[in-house]
């Protein structure tokens, strides 16, 4: 009987019991607005430093096209729903309409402070002391896989960001058993991206799994208790909505592809062989079909190891975590994407906070029940110190080797395109456009110029069929010799390694 206690304290966390006084919660709030500010004042060096392209920019029209009456189109894409679908994002709208590009810096700063509360708040359920809990909460929040995801290099921002929180406010209604919370986190979590339901479901499946394995524990007197009171059914229901809305988003992308005029997010796929996918069910059956491709796949080892070092290696203390999550190495698999691209790696990392966070309860339940046991109690709790201070510098030792970039915003230091010689010639020469551009006159640019052009007038110029011709030119000719793409243009302005055009 002592035996299988033990094994439900390891392997379990405790009974929902605990909560968040009003005064922990402004004093995490205080850390969480200081870890956010730290993010938001990285993205903005790198953001005026010139270093952020393409999709910060579009998803500022996605976030806005709504007030002009279209619905989530941009000048890049065209119709985004044939790709991806991105309902949440007309929400930014708040932030992206008054402050443009930066508003959405400041979101991901404000996603990563979310995540922070929402995990001091989790392991307040479970009773773990204010103190350590916000110890842990800001070792996790700025462990460098997590760094790396807010970093966003290069793109700056996709809606995909904002996951991880809301996965980790999910995950707290749901193990709080809240029904109303769960329902709605679970349909916010579902507007972000057609496969952020597999977020729902695995969140869902780790707080069923929890709550089975705690009322397994004779201790908990939950055999006396109705078949209700000892399954999570907001878990259960979380999973089901998830369940049900994958296919549904597949068929708005699916349904979108007439109406944008090009192929859709199907024909993305880059599937092994050569398989063409051109809907929900001919994906089901490739993989049905290659299963055992997937599984030998280095997709599924990285996603394994990445389990061990996200978690700081407390996923041993969750096996089981690692089969419901396994599933979610999937979509890189199909897509032969790197599985730590931002986009790609929010739901797994989602998925990674969560069991950490679980198997940190049982950790700390360990830690106080032998602390009490005389002695020898006490000397293996400070084993399970030593044990998990070894887990956190390992875990930020093969968390860099994976992601070496996360030390740019450690140090606020990113990695800029242009010196500063050439980005004071860009401003000097831009700052013509920014001055006599009028609304409506669209404007091309290199990539790395996109800031001095962002709003509604800004198209992508590999992207100009069946698009207004530009007004404007913003270009770097030693990046990408703009050719004759001036034929029709004046020179306004040169300077160094940039240039200005306008139509004539």
């Amino acid at each position: 009987m002592r035996l299988r206690e033990w094994l439900a304290v390891m392997f379990a966390s405790p009974e929902v019991t605990g909560r968040t006084r009003r005064r922990d919660l402004l004093i995490t709030m205080a850390f969480a607005a200081a870890v956010g500010g730290w993010l938001f004042a990285y993205k903005l060096k790198s953001y005026y430093g010139l270093a952020t392209t393409s999709d910060l920019f579009e998803t500022e029209q996605l976030a806005t096209s709504w007030l002009h009456g279209r619905f989530l189109v941009d000048n890049c894409f065209g119709h985004i729903l044939a790709i991806h679908t991105y309902l949440f994002t007309p929400v930014l709208a708040v932030l992206a309409l008054p402050f443009g590009a930066p508003g959405l810096l400041a979101a991901a700063g404000l996603a990563m402070a979310a995540g922070l509360v929402a995990t001091v708040k989790i392991l307040r359920l479970f009773s773990v002391p204010f103190g350590v809990a916000l110890v842990y909460a800001l070792t996790v929040t700025t462990m460098p896989l997590v760094v790396h995801f807010y970093q966003d290099a290069v793109y700056g921002f996709h809606v995909e960001l904002l996951l991880p929180a809301m996965g980790l406010w999910l995950a707290y209604f749901v193990l709080g058993r809240n029904w109303t919370g769960s329902v709605l986190m679970s349909l916010a979590v579902l507007s972000v991206k057609e496969d952020a339901p597999l977020v729902a479901m695995a969140v869902g499946a780790m707080a069923f799994c929890e709550h089975a394995i705690r009322s397994a524990n004779p201790g908990s007197g939950r055999e006396r208790q109705s078949w209700r009171r000892r399954v999570n059914l907001p878990a259960l229901a979380v999973v089901i909505i998830g369940a049900a809305a994958l296919p549904i988003l597949l068929h708005v992308i699916r349904a979108n592809t007439s109406v944008a005029g090009y192929g859709g997010g199907f024909e993305r796929l880059r599937v092994v062989g050569g398989f063409k996918v051109t809907s929900g069910s001919t994906l089901v059956a490739f993989f049905l079909g290659h299963w055992a491709d997937w599984l030998r796949s280095p997709a599924v080892s990285t996603w394994l190891g990445l389990a061990v070092s996200a978690t700081l290696g407390l996923v041993a203390l969750r096996p089981h975590a690692l089969v419901v999550g396994l599933p979610l190495s999937v979509i890189s698999w199909l897509m032969v994407d790197d599985l730590l691209w931002p986009p790609r790696f929010a739901i797994s990392l989602t998925f990674f906070l969560m069991v950490g966070i679980l198997a940190f309860a049982s950790v700390w339940q360990i830690f106080r029940r032998a602390a009490l046991s005389g002695f020898k109690g006490r000397i293996a709790a400070a084993a399970v110190v030593v044990l998990a201070a070894f887990g956190v510098v390992r875990g930020f030792q093969a968390q860099l080797t994976a992601a070496p970039d996360a030390r740019e915003v450690y140090a606020l230091n990113p990695k800029l395109p242009y010196s500063p010689e050439d980005m004071a010639r860009a401003e000097a020469l831009f700052s013509i456009y920014r001055r006599e551009g009028k609304p409506n006159e669209p404007v091309v640019a290199v990539s790395y110029l996109f800031r001095y052009a962002e709003g509604r007038d800004l198209y992508w110029w590999n992207r100009m069929e069946n698009r207004p011709a530009p007004v404007w030119i913003l270009w770097d000719d030693v990046s990408n010799p703009v050719g004759d793409r001036t034929s029709h243009y004046d020179l306004l302005g040169r300077s160094g390694r940039f240039s200005l055009h306008k139509k004539r």
